[in-house]
Formats: structure tokens, sequence, C-alpha cells
């Protein structure tokens, strides 16, 4: 089919497929995003509870030095976590806008004023893709990482049960 030659329905309804077809990846990486941003809300009220148990540590009267020590390590484990979690949103995210650009790419292939080669669409979600695995990556290292805090978190505990 030749760019600005739109003859009959299925070639128009052939047009709207290709420019949909990225929708699907659109609407996958919109859900993952959502349940990233609320993870990242979480982290980062943590850290505000966490720094507000640090302040209330140091201006105490009687400051154990291993519960603010404990409290410090939480604190730079939980910044690393939010740090992955921020990385595979923005991953996220720029592969939705490279999605919506390979659309617009295939629907200006229709119109006979705009002359783009259909394998920049094909590039542009290639690497769309691959910002996906990227964002994947960063939200299993999160995963990883998540443990540590857990364990920081109970070894704070029984060393104060200890004292």
């Amino acid at each position: 089919m030749q760019p600005g030659n739109i003859k009959d329905v299925a070639q128009v309804s052939q047009a709207i497929s290709g420019i949909l077809a990225p929708a699907v990846m659109i609407n996958a990486s919109a859900l993952v995003i959502l349940a990233l941003q609320n993870k990242y809300s979480q982290l980062i009220d943590r850290l505000r509870a966490l720094n507000d148990e640090r302040r209330d540590l140091k201006h105490s009267e009687q400051p154990s030095e291993q519960r603010l020590a404990n409290v410090v390590e939480q604190i730079d484990a939980i910044l690393l976590r939010a740090k992955m979690v921020r990385n595979s949103i923005v991953s996220l995210y720029v592969s939705i806008m490279l999605f919506v650009l390979s659309s617009l790419i295939i629907g200006g292939r229709f119109i006979d004023a705009i002359k783009i080669p259909i394998s920049l669409s094909l590039g542009l979600f290639m690497i769309a893709m691959i910002l996906v695995f990227a964002g994947g990556f960063f939200a299993l290292r999160d995963i990883g990482h998540a443990f540590t805090v857990a364990r920081l978190e109970v070894r704070g505990v029984e060393e104060l049960e200890n004292k």
C-alpha cells in the first residue's frame, strides 16, 4: 500500500490496526507504571518517617546510637530502592512516548505530505521495547533490595531487644 493512496475500507482498517498496535504496549506499560508509582510513594513515605525518627533520635536526651545507625542504614537502602523504582518509571514513560511516536509515524505514512520511512516506526518500537525491558530490570533490582531493607529492620529490633 502506497502512502497517501488509501482506496478502500480494508486499507483504512489496516492503517488503523497498524496505528493501534503499539497501543497494547502503551496500555501494558501504563499499568506497570501505576503499580510502580504506588510503590514509589510508599518508599518516599517510609523515608520521611525514618528521617523524622532520625531527627527525634538526634535531639533526644538519651539517643540510642545503635538505633540511629540502623535508621541511617535503612534510609540509604530505601534511597537505593527509590532510585531503582524511579529508573523503572522513567524507562516506562519514555517507552510510552516512543510507542505513541511509532503510532504517529505509521499514521503519517497514509498522508501524502508526510514521507517518513516506515523503518523509523519499527526502530522506535524496538527501542521502546528495550526500555520496557530496562524498566523490568530496574523493578527486579528493587525487589532484591527490598529484602535488604527488611533484614536491616529486623536486625535493628533484635539489637534493641538484646540491649
